[in-house]
């Protein structure tokens, strides 16, 4: 049976470790520079809180760095481990880790939240390990908790990452634009729920290009020119609204 050390215990750190503990995986320490937090997630977890990289077991079969991007090399420099040591992060290269012998990368393709417990066909994971043996076995680990396991390098992962965030954070927040207009006019973002579940549905069986519509699909020019009036008084939605309308039209072009 496979071994973990959890360093972190924020969102991708609670959802790596739950999913591994249910699947059998013993978590042998959960690490975090707050000690409550730690506490918390180690006690799901039937494990051990620890807050200084020191108190790490050395001969563990994985550490997990589910920390900020901004700190992977940083702490990955500060510890003394035999085991696999892997970020969780699409956009940094798995060289941050190249100070130990044996080192990759588990990103996954998903929103995470704390609170939300996913199945194992809710995870796609990207993996990459330093050599084949490494990549296999990085490939095994996360064969326990995803259906969904992509063997990816980082020149691949950075345009997955590009991507997945053009997929989640800036269609997110195209719904937040579209709540705040509703709920100016008095009106509920409910009325939108149907017709977003109905986009999302339709993607998952066919290319996003084959189920386009809408005014600039249709280049109905009168119909964009009514928006853009209606946008007059939210003038970084009519950027926004403009510039997205303008693609549609030149790739159908």
């Amino acid at each position: 049976m496979s071994s973990i050390v959890v360093i972190g215990s924020g969102n991708i750190a609670t959802c790596f470790g739950k999913a591994f503990h249910k699947a059998g995986v013993s978590i042998r320490a959960v690490c975090s520079q707050t000690p409550l937090h730690a506490n918390v997630l180690a006690n799901e977890l039937s494990s051990k809180a620890v807050s200084s990289f020191f108190q790490l077991p050395i001969d563990a079969d994985f550490y997990l760095l589910a920390i900020k991007d901004s700190a992977i090399k940083d702490v990955s420099d500060k510890l003394n481990v035999n085991g696999i040591v892997l970020h969780c992060s699409g956009i940094t290269s798995i060289d941050v880790l190249n100070n130990h012998q044996n080192f990759g990368v588990i990103w996954p393709v998903q929103t995470i939240t704390k609170n939300h417990q996913l199945q194992k066909n809710e995870l796609p994971l990207c993996v990459e390990g330093n050599n084949k043996t490494i990549t296999n076995k990085i490939q095994d680990l996360a064969n326990q908790i995803s259906t969904q396991v992509t063997v990816m390098n980082f020149e691949q992962r950075k345009y997955a990452h590009l991507a997945a965030v053009i997929s989640n954070n800036l269609s997110n927040h195209l719904f937040d634009m579209a709540a705040n207009i509703l709920n100016e006019h008095h009106l509920p973002f409910e009325i939108l729920h149907s017709i977003i579940s109905e986009t999302a549905r339709k993607v998952q069986h066919s290319l996003p290009a084959e189920v386009q519509t809408g005014p600039a699909k249709r280049n109905d020019t009168g119909t964009l020119k009514q928006h853009l009036e209606l946008l007059k008084d939210y003038p970084d939605y009519a950027k926004i609204y403009e510039a997205i309308s303008a693609s549609i039209i030149n790739q159908n072009k």
